[in-house]
């Protein structure tokens, strides 16, 4: 039986928790202490030429030693309706230094946009980093993706969209077909909550949907049924208060026997390892062995 967990945000507003994320993230940013330690970070590039900053990526140039290193594009998540690249920053410095160069985009948020602009906001990240590879010193025939939370289902649906002519129909997006080679997803959603807090986001994410598109915010592995997926990694722990949509992904993959690792993390004394942890606390031990993982399984892909 999968534990019920506690409402996160009770009693609050929705812009009071997109305030409370926002402070704890400045918060936590401003405090961070790493090195670079010999990556490079080109920032603030643009995958649309439309002056509009939630279109901005950076890349993270992993020491390569004269071999161009395999591409990892990272969405972040935030609900939908929060967040920018930066919340993942230490997060892509620690994948670069296991030997990959990472792309991290932004997309536009909610309410401002419909969740049909988000998805296609994804693709063209996705799509214009694979076209631009060579120039900008990408690997196109090894990409990989990694995202947590929302940007997951934004990663899953851009994935339908691009394996899935049915699909690009229904939300008239038009897409290529980008071989990807594997995926890591930290602590994935892949539907609206039902009730909660965070169930305010519903209305926003569905405002401006057609009907046919409505039923995959509820779960967007419906729109994977006829795709072939790819190699996956998953990261949840006890005290995720969505561990039961990660359990969902994996369960999805074992029954169509596609290849992947689930990494489901037990309750500390010592510290919380809440959703998205990797990503909000990366210096933890847990985080290190999230970090770790991903390197390895996708470099054995």
């Amino acid at each position: 039986m999968v534990k019920k967990h506690p409402d996160l945000y009770p009693d609050l507003g929705l812009e009071d928790i997109i305030e409370m994320l926002n402070k704890n993230d400045r918060k936590r940013l401003a405090c961070a202490s790493y090195s670079l330690d010999g990556v490079e970070v080109l920032a603030d590039l643009s995958y649309k030429d439309d002056g509009d900053l939630y279109h901005n990526f950076d890349i993270y140039y992993g020491n390569s030693s004269g071999n161009l290193l395999p591409t990892v594009i990272n969405v972040h998540g935030g609900g939908l309706v929060y967040g920018i690249k930066e919340i993942c920053k230490q997060a892509c410095v620690y994948m670069a230094k296991f030997g990959f160069n990472v792309a991290n985009i932004n997309y536009r948020l909610l309410p401002d946009v419909t969740l049909r602009d988000q998805i296609k906001d994804v693709i063209d990240g996705l799509t214009y980093i694979y076209e631009n590879s060579h120039r900008l010193n990408l690997r196109s025939d090894k990409i990989f993706l990694t995202s947590d939370s929302a940007g997951s289902f934004l990663t899953l649906a851009a994935l339908a969209i691009m394996k899935d002519e049915n699909f690009r129909e229904i939300f008239g997006i038009k897409a290529k077909d980008i071989r990807i080679s594997g995926m890591a997803l930290i602590s994935p959603m892949i539907g609206l909550l039902k009730s909660g807090s965070l169930s305010l986001i519903n209305e926003p994410a569905r405002r401006g949907l057609t009907q046919d598109q409505i039923p995959f915010t509820d779960d967007i592995l419906k729109a994977l049924t006829n795709t072939i997926l790819l190699p996956t990694i998953i990261t949840t722990s006890e005290e995720d208060f969505i561990r039961d949509q990660a359990l969902s992904i994996k369960n999805f993959l074992d029954e169509r026997n596609i290849k992947n690792i689930f990494l489901d993390f037990k309750k500390t004394d010592s510290h919380p390892l809440g959703h998205g942890f990797a990503i909000t606390h990366p210096d933890l031990e847990e985080s290190s062995q999230v970090f770790m993982e991903i390197n390895n399984f996708f470099k054995k892909l």
